[in-house]
């Protein structure tokens, strides 16, 4: 198995479900690492 599914899973888990009336693109991410390196991937993702 892989060496972080538990920490995988309980990430995955930790958060409530989302519902959605009718078609929809979801997209989950779980970023791991220090608030900055966050910051940074989120700014390219989103400026």
């Amino acid at each position: 198995m892989h060496p972080q599914r538990t920490a995988l899973h309980n990430e995955l888990h930790a958060r409530p479900s989302l519902y959605f009336d009718g078609p929809a693109h979801v997209f989950h991410l779980a970023l791991l690492g220090g608030d900055a390196a966050c910051a940074a991937l989120l700014q390219r993702c989103c400026p």
